[in-house]
């Protein structure tokens, strides 16, 4: 199960181990092919981004991140569905040191999974669910200084062509629009998640 780069992960994973992966579970997953269909005007943010990882990789060493977010208790708008028990172990878990860390190596290695992901093979036939955000994208959601129509185009790619690309990796693929959610799935809806490894699980043991 890989949630945005982690899908990237259990595919590189199921590359170099195909023997351990009977199915697969993409939740709103990141693609090898995201930032090529990405408008000018969110690349630029992106790279600003890339910056900014840096900065708090040297902050994490200081405490400086962890003092911001003991700071900032508050719920982002994008879990405010989340239940009281899983934001407070996303909130305890996003505190500890090793846990920026491995944000900062993951988003700052981005680049170098996605080359390494393009020459993974396709999934044959095993069960595959991908689930895709589908809560419709409001101006207060998206970043500064770029037009709400450039993000519901890019949304639109994202839901109708870069993740069933994902599904279509496996002959038994299949997408689900999460209609309630944003990106952050496992902490919006994740009865979807839960739903979506049983019946991958199902579906691996009947092809048996």
């Amino acid at each position: 199960v890989g949630h945005s780069i982690g899908g990237l992960n259990i595919r590189m994973f199921t590359e170099l181990y195909p023997d351990e992966v009977a199915g697969l579970v993409f939740v709103d997953s990141s693609t090898e092919d995201q930032n090529d269909r990405m408008p000018a005007e969110m690349k630029a943010i992106v790279e600003k981004q890339k910056k900014l990882i840096t900065l708090l990789g040297i902050g994490s060493n200081v405490g400086a991140v962890r003092l911001f977010m003991w700071l900032a208790p508050e719920k982002p708008p994008e879990w405010a569905n989340a239940t009281p028990d899983a934001f407070r172990a996303q909130t305890l878990h996003s505190r500890m040191r090793s846990s920026v860390e491995s944000v900062v190596s993951e988003l700052s290695s981005f680049e170098q999974s996605v080359q390494e992901v393009r020459g993974c093979r396709p999934l044959g036939d095993r069960p595959v669910i991908v689930l895709t955000q589908g809560k419709p994208i409001e101006a207060s959601d998206g970043p500064p200084g770029v037009p709400l129509e450039t993000i519901q185009q890019y949304m639109k790619t994202w839901r109708e062509e870069l993740q069933p690309a994902l599904a279509r990796l496996s002959t038994r693929g299949e997408q689900r629009i999460v209609a309630r959610s944003s990106h952050m799935i496992p902490m919006e809806e994740p009865a979807a998640v839960v739903t979506a490894i049983r019946d991958v699980i199902e579906r691996a043991q009947a092809s048996r």
